[in-house]
């Protein structure tokens, strides 16, 4: 299923959309669900390649042609069974390793009854505090994940981060 965003409702929702003169060669999805006492987020076991072991968000590459949040969504799908409820713009750039590149980042809200399906990329998954989170990365990622705890776990997400999504017509 492919989504566009339509009627952002504020300027920061737009981010992924931005000029860049980087390349952008990832995405990153932060997978929030609502449990009965707090909110948690979706960390991945890599099964395999550099990260072998290592607890991660859902991230991938973009296809040819593909707009970031397609890819945020379509890897959202392949990595876990799920679909966005809601979706928003992180609103902070986490850089990429190489800094000639650039990667997306996204947060997305999902139901709370859909079981997670993982695919040949991860052994394993866990539903994690913000806390666990930020103890999960390393050094250099703690201000990125503390970032997004302090503004997606702690408290609701900001409006004017929010992307609308619909599904395409069909006509």
């Amino acid at each position: 299923m492919i989504y566009f965003a339509v009627g952002t409702p504020g300027p920061l929702a737009d981010l992924y959309l931005m000029a860049s003169p980087r390349p952008v060669v990832g995405v990153i999805v932060y997978v929030i669900r609502q449990f009965p006492d707090e909110r948690k987020v979706l960390f991945l076991k890599r099964s395999g390649g550099q990260h072998i072991d290592a607890w991660w968000p859902v991230a991938g590459t973009p296809k040819a042609g593909e707009a970031p949040l397609q890819t945020a969504v379509r890897e959202l799908g392949e990595e876990t069974g799920l679909r966005p409820g809601r979706l928003f713009s992180f609103g902070m750039e986490i850089p990429h390793a190489d800094s000639n590149k650039a990667l997306v980042t996204f947060v997305a809200l999902v139901d709370q009854t859909t079981p997670v399906t993982l695919n040949y990329e991860h052994s394993d998954y866990r539903w994690m505090t913000g806390a666990e989170a930020v103890d999960q990365v390393p050094d250099h990622s703690k201000l990125y994940l503390d970032y997004f705890r302090q503004r997606f776990i702690v408290v609701s997400p900001a409006p004017d981060l929010e992307i609308e999504l619909r599904e395409p017509d069909n006509d």
